[in-house]
């Protein structure tokens, strides 16, 4: 029993056509969407979906996300072995079945109400015990059923420049254009003391 997880962020240039993609493709494998956020600033419209597909569908659905005109920003992929917790969950619960059998013939042969209320709270104890243990193993068979991958994509708008490492051409032109304003302050205040 392998959990399997993927986050993955990439820039689209069309957000809508993009979006159908997913969506198909989400579908096409037997997965569902959990969740969905979208979010639009003047830089960027972007969209940030939690998708859950068949473990034995993970690998194609990861494959074919990264369409035509997507660029990979961040591709990450864990797993997760719980097979031994499961395996050691299950054990326990067993052992506590077999202790409640043995609760069950004392609560038979009790002789007082004491002893009856006594029983009584250690089967209801074993109870709960029981059906956390229940809700855990439910639980990691049904994440390690279905794989999820949370997608964020974002189409750059107008104006809009993630480059946080500019070129060499760049940083000489901004140079530039920075030394021209610091030479006109210069000269207007040489002006300005002229009198």
């Amino acid at each position: 029993k392998i959990i399997k997880n993927a986050t993955v962020n990439f820039e689209v240039k069309n957000f809508k056509e993009y979006a159908n993609t997913v969506y198909n493709t989400v579908k096409q494998f037997g997965g569902y969407i959990a969740s969905e956020s979208q979010n639009q600033t003047d830089e960027k419209i972007e969209s940030t979906i939690t998708i859950k597909v068949p473990v034995d569908q993970f690998e194609n659905v990861m494959n074919l996300l990264p369409g035509k005109d997507v660029k990979v920003i961040e591709r990450k992929i864990t797993t997760d072995d719980v097979t031994g917790e499961i395996v050691d969950v299950q054990a326990r619960l067993e052992a506590k079945k077999q202790i409640r059998e043995k609760y069950l013939d004392f609560f038979k042969e009790a002789k007082n109400m004491q002893e009856v209320l006594q029983v009584q709270n250690e089967l209801n104890t074993l109870q709960e015990n029981m059906e956390a243990a229940a809700g855990r193993i439910s639980f990691l068979n049904h994440q390690s059923a279905m794989s999820t991958i949370n997608l964020t994509y974002y189409q750059p708008l107008e104006g809009f420049n993630i480059n946080n490492n500019p070129s060499f051409l760049n940083r000489i032109s901004e140079a530039f254009k920075t030394g021209g304003i610091w030479i006109g302050n210069i000269l207007i205040g040489l002006v300005s003391i002229w009198p």
